[in-house]
C-alpha cells in the first residue's frame, strides 16, 4: 500500500481496515508527526514507526506486509521493518478500507494511540502496486472535500508554540519562542548552540534545555572532549560509545565452517545490561535476521549469543559479573556448538538452532557498543555498557593466539576513554 498524504495536524488516523471493529486490523496513523504502520493478525500487533518526523507538507509512504513481516518507507528513505508476535500469519478483514478516519471511533484499538481523523489531503493511493481510484471505488464518505490549495499557515508548519506569519499564498515564516530555533522552530536552543562546548571535533547532543553530552571522536574523551586518550591500559566505555575494529580482527576463511574461533578478554563493570562485543551486519544496514556474534550483559550475567541464520544460540553465565571486580570471559564457537567460560570456571555449552553451520558476517567488530545500535543489531540490543575492556585475544583454527592492540588496530570510535587502573 502506498499513498501521499499532506498532513495538517501531527496526530491522526490516515488509513484503517478491520474485522468488524475488533480482532484483526491494519492501519496507518500519524502520531506526534511520525507515520506508524500497525497490523494485528490475531496474536498481537506489529508497530512500525517511521524514522523521520513528517513535516506538515507532502509525504509519500509505502507500507508492505507479508505474513508476519512488515515494512514502512517514508519519502524514499530507509525501510523500517517489524514483525508481529505469536504464530498467526493471515489477516481476516471484513470491514471496508477507511481513509482519513472511520465512522465509529469507539472501535479503534487502543494500541493505535489516536482518536482523531486526518485533516489534509490524501492522493496517489496504490494497493498491491495498482493505482486506486478514490472516486469510483468509494462506497461512502462523510465530510470529504476536494483537495485545494491551502494557505501555508493552515498546514500548521511551525512547532513548539511558534507563531506562523503568512507572507504570500505559498510562503510563510515561523516566529520562534526564545527556547527554539530553525525554519520550523524544531531545534531546541541550549548549550550546544549557544556555547559550542565540544572540542577536538566532538559533536554536541542536547539533553533537555540546559544539559548536553559531547560525542567525542577516537583519541579524545572528557566532558568536552578535552582529554587525550592513549588506550594503553584498555578501553573504557560509558554506555554511549563504541570502538571499531576491522572485520578481519577475527580472520575467518571463506567457505569453511570447520575452524574453531576462540575469543577472550578481561573486563570490569557494575552495569546490569549492555553490549560488550558485536559483529554482524555492515554499518548502516538493518541487522534483523542477519548472522551475528555477540557478548553482552543481561541482568548482570554474561550472555554469549550468535546466529548462523536458522535461530540463535544464547549461552548465559551461572553467576553475575557486575560486581566491579575484574573478570575474564572466554567464548568459543565451531559450527553450531558454542562455549562460555568465566574466570577459569566450568565450561557452559550451547548450540544454535536449525541446520545452518557457517557464520556469514560482513561488518566490523565493535567493543562497548555499536553505531546506531538498534538498527545494526536488529533491535536485539539497545544500549552499550559502562565497562572497561582490555587484553582482547583472538584465535581461529590452527593460528597462534593474537593479542589485539586497541591503539594500533582501531579504525574509529566514539566516547572511548582510557581505563583507570
Amino acid at each position: 500500500m502506498s499513498s501521499s498524504p499532506t498532513p495538517r495536524r501531527r496526530s491522526a488516523l490516515v488509513q484503517r481496515a478491520a474485522l468488524k471493529g475488533a480482532g484483526d486490523y491494519i492501519a496507518l496513523v500519524l502520531l506526534d508527526g511520525k507515520l506508524v504502520f500497525q497490523y494485528d493478525s490475531g496474536s498481537g500487533p506489529a508497530i512500525i514507526v517511521s524514522n523521520r518526523t513528517s513535516q506538515p507538507s507532502m509525504v509519500h509512504h509505502r507500507s508492505h506486509r507479508l505474513a508476519k513481516e512488515g515494512s514502512l518507507v517514508v519519502n524514499e528513505g530507509i525501510a523500517v521493518k517489524g514483525i508481529s508476535p505469536g504464530s498467526s500469519r493471515g489477516l481476516n478483514l471484513q470491514l471496508p478500507l477507511y481513509l482519513g478516519g472511520v465512522n465509529d471511533f469507539i472501535d479503534i484499538p487502543r494500541s493505535l494511540g489516536i482518536q482523531k481523523g486526518f485533516v489534509g489531503c490524501i492522493t496517489e493511493v496504490e494497493l498491491n502496486g495498482e493505482p486506486f481510484d478514490l472516486v469510483t471505488s468509494a462506497i461512502g464518505n462523510s465530510n470529504v472535500q476536494e483537495c485545494t490549495d491551502i494557505a501555508p499557515c493552515e498546514k500548521e508548519p511551525c512547532e513548539n508554540g511558534a507563531t506562523c506569519l503568512t507572507i504570500s499564498n505559498s510562503l510563510y515564516k515561523c516566529v520562534c519562542t526564545e527556547e527554539y530555533t530553525g525554519i520550523h522552530c524544531e531545534t531546541l536552543v541550549g548549550p550546544c548552540l549557544s556555547a559550542e562546548p565540544c572540542e577536538n571535533g566532538g559533536s554536541c547532543l542536547p539533553i533537555g534545555a540546559d544539559a548536553y553530552q559531547c560525542m567525542c571522536p577516537l583519541g579524545f574523551s572528557g566532558l568536552n572532549c578535552e582529554k587525550n586518550v592513549t588506550l594503553e591500559d584498555g578501553a573504557y566505555f560509558s554506555g554511549s560509545g563504541y570502538l571499531t575494529l576491522p572485520k578481519m580482527t577475527i580472520p575467518r576463511r571463506r567457505g569453511t565452517s570447520s575452524d574453531k574461533e576462540v575469543l577472550s578478554f578481561r573486563f570490569r563493570t557494575t552495569d546490569t545490561d549492555g553490549l560488550l562485543l558485536f559483529q554482524g551486519a555492515p554499518e548502516g544496514e538493518d541487522g534483523l535476521r542477519q548472522d551475528f556474534i555477540a557478548i553482552s550483559l543481561k541482568g548482570g550475567y554474561i550472555e554469549f549469543s550468535y546466529n548462523l541464520g536458522s535461530g540463535p544460540a544464547e549461552i548465559v553465565s551461572r553467576s553475575r559479573v557486575n560486581n566491579g571486580q575484574e573478570h575474564t570471559v572466554v567464548v568459543s564457537r565451531m559450527r553450531k556448538e558454542g562455549m562460555l567460560m568465566i574466570d577459569d570456571g566450568a565450561e557452559i555449552l550451547g548450540e544454535s538452532q536449525g541446520t545452518l553451520q557457517m557464520l556469514n558476517i560482513q561488518g566490523n567488530l565493535y567493543l562497548g557498543g555499536a553505531p546506531d545500535i538498534n538498527l545494526l543489531t536488529g533491535s536485539r540490543f539497545t544500549e552499550g555498557a559502562e565497562v572497561c575492556i582490555n587484553d582482547l585475544i583472538v584465535q581461529v583454527g590452527d593460528m597462534d593466539p593474537v593479542s589485539v592492540n586497541f591503539k594500533d588496530s582501531a579504525e574509529g570510535g566514539v566516547n572511548v576513554a582510557d581505563c583507570v587502573v
